[in-house]
């Protein structure tokens, strides 16, 4: 479904309790990203063999070899950006924007408008 555009929704009613929360759900996701792209990018400056003699991290019952390490948190910061634009692209559509425009005011709006900007 990545990629197309939805159709059957126009009949839908929705919930305007909901979009608030799909709003901070957007914006926790961007930070997500934002923290995980630093870990990725710090976690790639250290050489393997300044970090383990074995080339693994972990211990206790879990470990995981620095390589696949590395591949998991390019990928997670991937699907986090996946699943954020996602996110974004819901929270700010038409059907929502009427949905906050009709149903939200004063302080309450202020708030969604002011997340929705830092999206």
């Amino acid at each position: 479904m990545a990629g197309e555009v939805r159709s059957g929704i126009d009949n839908f009613t929705f919930d305007p309790k909901y979009f608030i929360e799909l709003v901070r759900i957007a914006v926790c996701l961007k930070k997500s990203i934002e923290y995980a792209s630093i870990a990725n990018a710090n976690f790639f400056k250290i050489p393997s063999n300044h970090i383990s003699p074995d080339g693994a991290i972990g211990g206790k019952g879990y470990t995981l070899l620095i390589s696949e390490a590395r591949q998991q948190m390019a990928e997670t910061v991937s699907l986090l950006s996946s699943l954020q634009d996602s996110f974004t692209d819901e929270v700010t559509s038409t059907h929502w924007k009427r949905i906050m425009e009709d149903n939200f005011t004063g302080d309450q709006l202020e708030d969604i408008e002011r997340l929705l900007e830092t999206l």
